[in-house]
């Protein structure tokens, strides 16, 4: 038994290997297939066909589950010519599947699944029970009824690509594909009217089939449809009996055994044939390289030299190929689509309009009427301001025509000379400052955002700063110019950070001292909750007599004190101010008034948030770089910050001291870590939350 155990197993892995291999095989068809079958298919299923799972009769043409680019991980039900691998046409364009999404064949038509099982792409319902999918050598796949009546086919939906022998009738549209590997829709259409054959951008015509030097009207009737085949490509009336229209190809060309019409990404209509194994363009038109309105990116500058961008206006890092306005405080809107006439939401904005200078065209203005006609550059600019989709105008002097372009912006020509054409481009802009002649009132956010991600120290800082200032003009005319010039200590405390120790400024010793008849580190003085400087205690010995002169000095000295020290805490206990305020919720109540109308409630709020959680006493708890830009960009959720983690603000950055009292006590810990000396009263108010003023000695520590 155990002789014959190699054996067993081996012929187990060879029955397991057969079946799986009889599981996984799949075939491919010729002609047609059954509907009665309920026949799948998935570029899993049939991977070592390459996704081919029918071909016609001659296998001039193939249906697959395929991406003609290896590595995309979009699948799409697809026909293509088999020599050339070329592809024609596309199911499921703007919804591709993975590698096990299925195709199902049934009496009802196809439908195509992605690999969840949800239905995303099928044929229309039919009166009859479809009996067969046929796949005929013109490369056009059909839907049979029991009576070989056709219910549906795939030469009624072109993509973007007209083979040869296929009508093309009047109303249909080629879509140019926006990539080799994505076959979704683009920008790029292609129509046939009755009367010419338009190429389209984002629904705005830039040109037309007539236009281009080797078309050739050989008939007044209307257009019925569009065919190319191996004598040429034509524009048929009637019922096809009549050229209304021939495009001329070069002799050599003539006879050749199998064309194609196809709109290119890039959105150009070419003819090519296929001779020798290889693909040659007999026409293309726009005969102009640059005149396909997107060739140079949105704003960018085509010549015969290539891509640039317009004068007032660079590279656009976001946008390859592109540009956007050379001076940062200039940002383009979005338009907010349609052909709205109302403002934007924040109706605020300042706009400002960069003239494009002579010389530059704009081709889709060729074809449409101007919307307004005997109008100033002015009144123009006023009707673009006004409509929230208008991206720029055109207009014309002294014509007065006015020409807003909406929802989508190409590129533009660079003409050398423009002949009867008299329109001047403008392209509108938000300005990020609200005095266009000065740069000093930047937008509060954009500040915030190159300010924050350095430190919110830093932020908070630089308001200290401003509102230091302003007090210092305020108090000026009743300070000491000598003491001033004499000591500098109002500089020094410019650098003042909650968590440092303070610098005290001439003044402040001369009235902590008495005129330093008291040592310094022997007593302590401090702001209290009225502002009020107090005198400070002694442990021993009589207050100092004075006359009633150094009386009166004293007292002025005092007052002088007392505006010096509020000057002091609105400037210096601003972070404090901040934590407040977010407290009570009133982040407005931060914002310059300069400001006013030009920010968010959200927005302040963010940027208070961000700064106070910058300024956690534990480092281990503050925010890294990384989130606060995460958080300014809106990629992270707004952090809350821990108030636990700021309370040294009150005890510290304050300065503010209960009055000394005579008697001693015991040290008691407060938030932040400090120590805090207990003075014993008889007062029954007396609590710890007495210890949020403590003393200067306290703070600093004897000198």
């Amino acid at each position: 038994m155990a002789a014959t155990t190699p054996t067993f197993l081996l012929l187990l892995l060879l029955l397991l290997f057969l079946f799986l291999s009889t599981s996984y095989s799949a075939t491919t068809y010729t002609g047609s297939i059954s509907s009665s079958s309920n026949f799948t298919a998935s570029n899993f299923h049939y991977v070592d066909q390459n996704g081919d799972f029918l071909r016609s009769v001659n296998r001039t043409y193939t249906a697959a589950m395929f991406n003609s680019q290896p590595k995309s991980p979009s699948f799409y039900l697809l026909i293509y010519h088999s020599d050339s691998r070329n592809v024609v046409w596309v199911a499921n364009r703007n919804k591709p599947i993975s590698n096990s999404g299925q195709l199902l064949l049934s009496f009802t038509g196809i439908t195509i699944y992605d690999d969840s099982g949800i239905p995303v792409w099928s044929t229309p319902t039919f009166n009859s029970t479809v009996a067969s999918l046929q796949l005929l050598d013109s490369g056009n796949l059909l839907l049979i009824d029991r009576f070989n009546k056709t219910l549906w086919q795939s030469f009624d939906y072109p993509t973007d690509t007209i083979v040869s022998g296929q009508r093309f009738p009047v109303g249909g549209s080629l879509i140019a594909s926006k990539d080799d590997a994505d076959f979704s829709e683009g920008g790029y259409t292609f129509t046939v009217t009755t009367g010419d054959g338009l190429l389209r951008w984002q629904n705005l015509t830039y040109y037309r089939l007539l236009m281009d030097s080797k078309s050739v009207i050989n008939s007044n009737q209307p257009i019925s449809y569009l065919m190319v085949n191996g004598s040429g490509f034509y524009l048929f009336g009637g019922q096809g009996s009549e050229v209304v229209v021939q495009v001329l190809i070069t002799t050599a060309a003539v006879n050749s055994d199998y064309r194609i019409l196809k709109l290119t990404k890039a959105g150009y209509l070419n003819v090519m044939r296929y001779t020798n194994r290889n693909w040659v363009t007999d026409f293309t038109t726009p005969e102009e390289s640059c005149r396909a309105p997107f060739s140079c990116g949105k704003l960018g500058l085509c010549s015969l030299s290539g891509c640039s961008c317009p004068p007032g206006f660079r590279g656009d890092r976001n946008a390859n190929p592109g540009c956007s306005p050379s001076d940062n405080s200039l940002l383009l809107p979005e338009s907010c689509g349609g052909n709205g006439t109302r403002l934007r939401s924040n109706s605020s904005e300042k706009y400002v309009y960069i003239p494009l200078g002579d010389g530059m065209k704009y081709h889709p203005i060729d074809f449409t009427n101007p919307t307004r006609k005997g109008v100033n550059l002015s009144t123009c600019e006023n009707l673009c301001s006004s409509n929230c989709s208008c991206l720029a105008i055109f207009h014309g002097n002294p014509s007065g025509s006015c020409y807003l372009l909406q929802n989508h912006l190409g590129s533009f020509i660079s003409s050398s000379t423009n002949g009867k054409d008299d329109t001047l481009g403008f392209i509108k802009a938000i300005s990020l400052s609200q005095n266009h002649n000065s740069n000093s009132s930047s937008d509060f956010p954009v500040v915030a955002l190159i300010l924050l991600p350095g430190s919110g120290v830093l932020l908070i800082s630089i308001f200290a700063i401003w509102m230091r200032i302003r007090s210092r003009n305020n108090a000026k005319n009743s300070h000491s110019k000598k003491l001033n010039d004499n000591f500098g200590s109002e500089d020094l405390e410019l650098f003042s950070i909650a968590g440092l120790p303070i610098r005290f400024d001439h003044e402040d010793l001369v009235e902590a001292t008495k005129d330093f008849s008291t040592q310094i580190g022997s007593g302590g003085f401090g702001t209290g909750r009225k502002n009020c400087v107090q005198a400070p205690s002694h442990s021993s010995g009589n207050p100092t007599s004075s006359t009633d002169g150094q009386s009166s000095r004293s007292s002025r000295s005092r007052n002088h004190s007392q505006a010096r020290g509020r000057a002091r805490a609105r400037a210096f206990y601003f972070p404090l101010h901040a934590l407040e305020m977010h407290e009570e919720g009133r982040y407005m109540d931060l914002v310059d008034p300069r400001l006013a109308g030009r920010v968010t409630r959200d927005e302040v709020e963010k940027l208070v948030k961000v700064a106070l959680c910058c300024l956690h006493e534990d480092p281990s708890v503050r925010l890294t770089m990384a989130n606060v830009v995460g958080i300014l960009e809106g990629v992270l959720p707004v952090s809350e910050p821990q108030l636990d983690s700021l309370n040294f603000l009150r005890f510290y950055g304050q300065r503010f001291t209960e009055p000394s009292m005579a008697g001693t006590g015991e040290e008691v810990e407060v938030g932040g870590g400090f120590m805090v000396t207990t003075n014993y009263s008889s007062s029954p108010s007396m609590s710890l939350n007495s210890f949020s003023y403590m003393s200067s000695q306290q703070v600093s520590g004897p000198r």
